[in-house]
């Protein structure tokens, strides 16, 4: 599924993966904490780049990323590429996505 491939990449991009890794607690919704970002400006950030993210509605806001059944793989490298260049590793990331979704 694209929400799992975009949960276990999501900690390699952004060091900080705040939705549940358990899959009978969590569905297509991976949350996200990008260190040294404030999340607003990430989303912003990713919607120039035709990546669509949302700031969860909590205390404690994170990045969202909603996956569905429509979601390609690519989208999925999309969205991993666009976070680890924010969070400043960008390096590696194609092979190791490659190797994870």
């Amino acid at each position: 599924m694209a929400d799992a491939g975009l949960r276990r990449r999501a900690v390699l991009a952004a060091g900080a993966l705040v939705t549940p890794r358990d899959p009978e607690l969590s569905a297509g919704l991976v949350c996200v904490e990008v260190a040294g970002h404030d999340p607003a400006d990430v989303v912003e950030h990713l919607l120039g780049e035709r990546i669509v993210a949302s700031v969860t509605p909590y205390r404690e806001a994170y990045v969202r990323f909603g996956t569905s059944i429509v979601t390609t793989p690519e989208q999925v490298d999309a969205a991993v590429e666009a976070v680890a260049g924010l969070a400043g590793e960008r390096d590696g990331m194609s092979e190791l996505g490659a190797r994870l979704i």
